[in-house]
This record gives C-alpha cells, sequence and structure tokens, in this order.
C-alpha cells in the first residue's frame, strides 16, 4: 500500500501564519549540510523522502536522525540510509553515518519515559520538496525547528540556512516569498507507516521497549527488533 509520495508538496506558510508560529532560536533542533540530504535521497532509488527524528531532545544540545523511507511508509533499514546531525552547539555541518542497528537505538532513547511528550515525533519530507528547497537556494544546508501544527501536534518546519557558524539561526530569512521553508504536514504519531483501510495509524502490535521505558503509545515506523 503506497502511502507516501515522492511528490508531496508538503505545506509553504505565508508571512502572517510564519509570524503567528512564534518560531524562536530555542526551537531549533538541528541541521544538516544539503549535500548530505541529497546524497542520501537520490542515491537509493526507493527512497521518496526522508523521516526526521528528533535526538538527544531533552538535553541543550538536540540534533537530528534522517532515515530514507519507502512508499509504504516505512524506514529503509539498508546500512547508509541512516545520517545523524552534529549538535546545534557543534561549528561542524558533517553528519555521522549510522548502521541500521545504532540508528535504532538512538531513536529509541528519543522516546524514553523521561523525554518530554511534545518531542516524541518524527516528520516525513518528500524527495519533490528536498529537492525544491535544494534548487531554489544558495544556503548550504537545512535547519529544522520543532512547531505545533493543526490539532496541537508537533512537526518541523524546514528552513534553508547558511551552516558557516556555530548558530546558524535563519528567522531573519524566512518569510512567505520563495521557496525557502517548507513545513511536514505528516508527522509520526499521526502519519507512520502501520495503517488501516482508512489510512489510520495503528499501534504496534508488539510494542518496542528499552531500558529507559516502554514505547507503547509512539510507533517507530517498522522498526521491529527481530527484523534487524
Amino acid at each position: 500500500m503506497s502511502i507516501f509520495s515522492a511528490a508531496h508538496p508538503g505545506v509553504l506558510l505565508d508571512a502572517t501564519t510564519l509570524v503567528n508560529l512564534e518560531i524562536k532560536e530555542s526551537d531549533l533542533r538541528g541541521y544538516f549540510n544539503a549535500n548530505a540530504i541529497m546524497d542520501l535521497i537520490n542515491n537509493h532509488p526507493d527512497c521518496v523522502g526522508l523521516r526526521v527524528y528528533n535526538i538527544n531532545p531533552n538535553t541543550e544540545f538536540p540534533a537530528l536522525l534522517a532515515v530514507c523511507v519507502l512508499d509504504n511508509g516505512a524506514d529503509m533499514q539498508l546500512d547508509g540510509t541512516h545520517i545523524m546531525s552534529a549538535p546545534i552547539d557543534s561549528p561542524s555541518n558533517n553528519v555521522e553515518h549510522l548502521t541500521r542497528l545504532v540508528a535504532f537505538e538512538r531513536i529509541k532513547n528519543g522516546y524514553s519515559f523521561d523525554v518530554n511528550e511534545s518531542e516524541k515525533f518524527s516528520s516525513f519530507f518528500s524527495k519533490e520538496m528536498l529537492n525544491n528547497l535544494a534548487d531554489g537556494n544558495e544556503q548550504s544546508g537545512f535547519a529544522f525547528y520543532k512547531v505545533i501544527w493543526l490539532g496541537g501536534r508537533s512537526t518541523h518546519l524546514i528552513v534553508t540556512s547558511n551552516l558557516d557558524t556555530s548558530k546558524p539561526i535563519p528567522i531573519i530569512g524566512l518569510n512567505g516569498t520563495g521557496f525557502n521553508h517548507c513545513l511536514s504536514d505528516q508527522p509520526c504519531p499521526g502519519h507512520c507507516a502501520n495503517v488501516d483501510a482508512n489510512g489510520l495509524d495503528i499501534v504496534a502490535p508488539n510494542p518496542i521497549t528499552s531500558e529507559k521505558g516502554d514505547l507503547t503509545s509512539h510507533y517507530i515506523p517498522i522498526w521491529d527488533p527481530k527484523n534487524l
């Protein structure tokens, strides 16, 4: 069942809506070098986009983990399809290439019981969304902000950004003109991989647990330990 599309447009926000989101520096969750993102999605033909997870969200220096996504919504489990950003306090925009096992463990920790509920989400960005952002701007990377969207649900807003300094906050350049931002309207929970006939999320039948808590209420798309 194909529920995710490489051509999904995402949401471009007008200037008024962007202002009303009241985005702050503290909402920055991480950033990626644009070349690393484009290499990831373009080197895997079956990859329709990326799902972005919050890593270390309850620390002073969060980071992000991006995973290639199949059209059925599943996270790809091939080694080489997962990258992690540098912490936001780092002047480096290098990425860390992870094996699927390491990626799984880091994602689990982001869903542990001591993490704020509003941080336990991931967001989907299609290949077309990312290509449009890369083609239409000269910036060297993408910054990701946590925002509260429709229904009070957490998602990510992606903004093109130069990452040459240790604090790449592109809010000043954020406006309703041009294609320098895009909001994911397919966050998980809400739009995961395990869906019923009506396209609604189903709680994982065998909840994944970790040392830090039970992940029953947060379905991590197709990360079944027995398949790792």
